[in-house]
């Protein structure tokens, strides 16, 4: 695992340093996510280290459960939708990349102790993450968006994967293959990514460092200029 995730991450050294490689053409993105898009504190987001040269809406935050969410009102399939209406208004928007999810894993701590705790958080991450998820996918390609899904990284706790938060998120990855299957959507897996790279996240071990926001973007980048 590590000798892939190494030479991944290799190949997406910010190759635009040659002299022999043109800067990327100008995209309208819409990015739907939580902190890691957008960045906390001194943390950045990899919204912001998309190309300069694209138009990048960043919605963010609200990605995560909806407007006017919260810890115990987690928001609705229709505010989802409500949310990407509001993002994809301005004219031209021709992808919307969607990563969330790793505050959905988070929540596994309020059932850990509960003798079913594990299957009633994959059907608390079903009904609350993984549904809003297929409800943007369906509202977004309805409206002849593309749609890129990057599952997200997992955590690090002393340098390495949480042995409790990153499960769960390798629990909501398969949910969300498993429940957009047969749907025209592209993929980023962030996870296999930076699963052997702790020194690419900031102290907390969730947010991204400079540098790891770099490698998530490139790849995001990346799998955006490979759509047709």
């Amino acid at each position: 695992m590590r000798q892939r995730s190494l030479g991944v991450l290799l190949c997406l050294v910010p190759l635009l340093m040659a002299d022999n490689c043109q800067p990327p053409e100008p995209r309208i993105v819409a990015t739907f996510g939580d902190s890691l898009t957008t960045g906390v504190g001194s943390a950045p987001g990899y919204a912001e280290k998309l190309p300069s040269s694209w138009t990048v809406a960043d919605e963010a935050i609200a990605g995560q459960c909806g407007y006017g969410c919260s810890l115990l009102a987690q928001g609705s399939a229709s505010d989802i939708q409500a949310d990407l209406a509001a993002l994809v208004s301005s004219p031209g928007v021709e992808t919307i990349v969607a990563m969330w999810g790793t505050n959905d894993a988070f929540q596994y701590g309020w059932y850990v102790n509960h003798p079913d705790g594990l299957a009633l958080w994959r059907q608390y991450a079903r009904d609350v993450y993984v549904s809003k998820l297929v409800a943007s996918v369906d509202y977004a390609l309805g409206l002849g968006v593309q749609v890129v899904i990057a599952f997200p990284p997992p955590v690090f706790v002393d340098g390495a994967p949480d042995d409790v938060v990153s499960p769960r998120i390798l629990d909501i990855h398969d949910a969300v293959v498993d429940a957009l299957d047969g749907y025209d959507v592209a993929t980023v897996d962030l996870y296999d990514l930076l699963d052997d790279h702790p020194e690419l996240f900031a102290a907390d071990g969730v947010h991204f460092t400079a540098a790891g926001a770099q490698i998530a973007a490139d790849a995001i980048r990346l799998r955006i200029e490979q759509l047709p």
